[in-house]
């Protein structure tokens, strides 16, 4: 297994940089029939656990995983993507939450311009 997780090192946080996009559009997918303010503020403030979370994961795969050139400076680095997820990683959510429900609407405008 460790070997796979070197070989595919680029791969890997490549898809770990991606996941809380994932997963936020499937939480956003999945709850898009019932809107309310309540829910929105759930929603948000899951997206911020998962961004967090995401964050943590991808920052202990890179210091464990990483090439050994690239390793030092990573475990070097002040840590400024940890602490800025924690702090404002509910904008992230925020953000990602309102392009998905723009496009929703706007493909549900576009049906119904259509039909």
């Amino acid at each position: 297994m460790n070997n796979f997780l070197y070989s595919n090192y680029h791969v890997i946080s490549s898809f770990l940089g991606f996941t809380p996009i994932i997963l936020i559009f499937l939480l956003y997918y999945f709850n898009r029939k019932k809107q309310s303010p309540t829910k929105d503020l759930i929603m948000i403030l899951v997206g911020w656990l998962i961004i967090f979370l995401s964050t943590q994961l991808l920052w202990n795969y890179l210091s464990l995983y990483s090439p050994q050139s690239e390793r030092e400076d990573i475990l070097l680095s002040d840590g400024a993507p940890r602490a800025f997820s924690l702090i404002f990683g509910w904008v992230y959510a925020l953000l990602l939450l309102g392009l998905f429900r723009i496009s929703d609407r706007t493909i549900q405008w576009l049906k119904k311009k259509i039909n």
